[in-house]
């Protein structure tokens, strides 16, 4: 069985994680987003959804797309980095 390099294993790594991220942060915002046609939760989930883009708009120089791009790569580069700590770890351990 044929070894794959740690930099094709780490890129791997980050877009996956990066997608998987970008996912989450999609479905949060699309339940709120149905909260909306909920009787009784309307208001609360209009005032949600726009304390959720203000969030992500700080991370994104005031736009919440770019908000959420950079914390998916953000997260994306941290899991990559964890996936290029792991044989080193496990060199010294054994």
């Amino acid at each position: 069985m044929k070894r794959m390099p740690a930099l094709q294993s780490c890129a791997l790594t980050f877009l996956v994680s990066s997608t998987a991220v970008l996912l989450c942060i999609s479905a949060i915002v699309g339940m709120v987003c149905l909260g909306r046609w909920l009787p009784g939760v309307a208001q609360q989930s209009w005032e949600l959804l726009a304390l959720l883009l203000q969030v992500l708009a700080t991370f994104g120089n005031g736009h919440s797309v770019q908000g959420s791009l950079f914390i998916a790569a953000a997260c994306g580069g941290a899991i990559g980095l964890f996936d290029l700590l792991t044989p080193y770890r496990y060199e010294h351990l054994s």
